[in-house]
């Protein structure tokens, strides 16, 4: 009998537990190497630090964007960089920021959500931008970028 109330009053421990958590938002630990890759995404994408910001992808990159007839553009590393490189060889004046930007990480990975406003020559075009990061040896790494203009 004493077995059994045991096993009753730990099953109820954890139906409790489970239920109070169910549906609500798990907090994670401020991570400053995350932070800092999101500040070089921004901070590098310039022309003469092009190639450092290139270092921040995983060489299995893939880049996702639905495109205005419906399809979906993907592209590798060498492909979104090749089009990086050409728009800035362009000489046009590009930039981009983020707004609203969110960072949840856990167990090696983290989800990068965000706004952004993406310049070229001064025209202004918004969007939403989602980074998957991976943290390896050397530190992390974007191993995925999905992004739509609004």
């Amino acid at each position: 009998m004493r077995n059994a109330a045991r096993s009753l009053a730990l099953t109820l421990a954890i139906v409790c537990i489970t239920t109070s958590s169910f549906g609500q938002k798990t907090a994670t630990l401020r991570d400053p190497g995350i932070e800092k890759l999101v500040a070089n995404y921004i901070g590098l994408y310039t022309k003469p630090t092009l190639t450092d910001w290139k270092k921040l992808f995983d060489p299995s990159l893939t880049v996702a964007n639905p495109n205005r007839d419906g399809s979906i553009m993907i592209r590798n590393l060498a492909e979104f960089y090749n089009a990086q490189e050409e728009r800035f060889a362009s000489g046009r004046r590009i930039s981009e920021r983020l707004e609203n930007v969110s960072i949840s990480t856990g167990n090696r990975i983290g989800r990068i959500n965000a706004d952004f406003i993406f310049s070229d020559e001064g025209v202004a075009r918004r969007g939403k931008l989602g980074l998957h990061a991976i943290r390896d040896k050397d530190g992390w790494k974007i191993v995925a970028i999905i992004f739509s203009y609004d």
